[in-house]
């Protein structure tokens, strides 16, 4: 009498996950990244209608002054638009040291003015046509792009005024919110 030859062996298979879900899951997974290259690939509508809007842009040409100013001209006309007081806008400034720097790497003069523009979705680029450099003012975040809506504010009443107005660059997000509205 052995007790072991009536030990009851299970010979079901131990839980596991259902081969139909496994599939389904994967099939799921498949079709998601195959979707998304496509879209990816295609672009979307509305996608497409932003990157073909026009923006509205100004010309720009900035001269450093003798009181340590930098003073904003039409770019097409040469007129003064504003003046960047000294000590401000340290953003500002740091952007067109860098874009006048690289100029002088490449040997090219400050002839061809910068480009400002403001997109139909209210951001604000930078375009340097000399270099072919681009620049998206928001990656830099919302207080940075700020200052350069307010500068575009200011370009843009100094372009209709018929005297140069002075531009300090207490910017503030009202003020930003006010200036996506020029």
């Amino acid at each position: 009498m052995n007790d072991m030859s009536s030990v009851n062996h299970d010979h079901r298979r131990p839980d596991h996950f259902p081969r139909a879900a496994l599939w389904a899951a994967a099939a799921l997974i498949v079709a998601a990244v195959v979707f998304a290259a496509a879209g990816r690939q295609l672009g979307t509508g509305d996608n497409l209608a932003v990157d073909s809007a026009q923006p509205i842009h100004v010309d720009l040409h900035f001269r450093d002054r003798d009181d340590g100013g930098v003073a904003v001209l039409d770019g097409v006309t040469g007129a003064p638009l504003t003046i960047i007081e000294p000590g401000t806008n340290g953003f500002i400034r740091g952007v067109l040291r860098g874009l006048a720097r690289e100029r002088r790497l490449h040997e090219l003069g400050q002839a061809q003015p910068f480009r400002l523009a403001r997109w139909p979705d209210g951001r604000l680029t930078l375009d340097d046509p000399a270099t072919g450099r681009h620049i998206e003012l928001a990656s830099f975040g919302h207080t940075n792009q700020a200052a350069f809506a307010e500068l575009w504010a200011a370009t843009r009443r100094g372009a209709s005024a018929t005297e140069e107005t002075t531009f300090r660059g207490d910017s503030t997000h009202a003020e930003f919110s006010a200036a996506e509205n020029h």
